[in-house]
């Protein structure tokens, strides 16, 4: 798993438009950790690089749920 640092995120509240004493007139971003994100791109693109030369996880009869 990750170290408990890299699952911590803030939440930034931006302005969209009007009237900016309304809640609905502002979107939600998640800003998180640079590190976590860069090392789930990494190990998701090695699987997959693992999963097609190994033929594993893939099946030629399903194509969807």
């Amino acid at each position: 798993g990750f170290p408990t640092s890299w699952t911590k995120h803030t939440i930034v509240r931006t302005f969209k438009s009007r009237d900016p004493m309304m809640l609905t007139n502002y979107m939600t971003i998640m800003i998180g950790h640079y590190i976590a994100k860069r090392y789930s791109s990494i190990l998701q693109s090695e699987l997959s690089v693992w999963a097609e030369r190994n033929d594993e996880c893939h099946s030629t009869e399903q194509t969807g749920f």
